[in-house]
């Protein structure tokens, strides 16, 4: 999560914004830029939405919410993927989408670690990172210690399975996706359906 991973996001989304559905892989991401982070979120919705509550530690606490500036505002279907290696910026990204319903989560529990922290250099060349906010997420829970629960929940890969280059999450990904796709084109016929059958062949006009 940073300006330029940003850019290439957004531009893609952009390039893309026909396709029914997109996968965003977070199995490994770190996290990153709080900011990057809000205009991430404002890509996937076409109005601001809230993110969580940041306290500082001081006490004093302000609401979050996603930033739009140029956003693709895709509406298409979005699925992520995460692991314990999920983290910070990643995972209130993936609880904000989960909680307004915007995108289903596979894979791990995330690592529940979104506490922000600043980094001191000291003497001698080492480096003193101290937390300096929490964060409570949108159910009124912090997440920091307990992470993101995903909505299908899968079994760490087996190396037999990173052996052989089968990505059972992602497999998952595209047949909930494939579903979801599905569904969308029965709602649609189901609502044309009433009209198409009052409609008489043009020869019997």
């Amino acid at each position: 999560f940073d300006q330029d991973v940003l850019g290439w996001l957004s531009d893609e989304l952009r390039r893309h914004r026909a396709a029914p559905g997109v996968v965003l892989d977070l199995r490994l991401n770190p996290g990153g830029n709080t900011f990057a982070l809000s205009m991430a979120i404002a890509e996937f919705f076409r109005h601001r939405v809230d993110e969580g509550r940041v306290i500082r530690r001081s006490g004093r606490e302000h609401e979050a919410h996603s930033f739009a500036w140029n956003s693709a505002h895709y509406g298409g279907h979005v699925v992520i993927l995460t692991s314990a290696a999920t983290a910070s910026a990643a995972e209130i990204f993936t609880h904000v989408l989960q909680h307004h319903g915007r995108a289903t989560v596979i894979g791990q529990k995330t690592a529940g670690a979104v506490i922000y922290a600043r980094h001191y250099d000291l003497p001698g060349g080492g480096r003193l990172q101290v937390p300096v906010m929490d964060f409570v997420g949108l159910d009124g829970q912090r997440l920091e210690g307990r992470g993101v629960t995903p909505d299908i929940i899968l079994p760490v890969p087996t190396f037999a399975e990173r052996r052989a280059d089968h990505d059972v999450e992602l497999a998952t990904a595209e047949d909930v996706l494939e579903h979801e796709a599905a569904s969308r084109v029965a709602s649609v016929t189901a609502r044309i359906a009433p009209f198409g059958s009052q409609m008489a062949p043009a020869s019997a006009r």
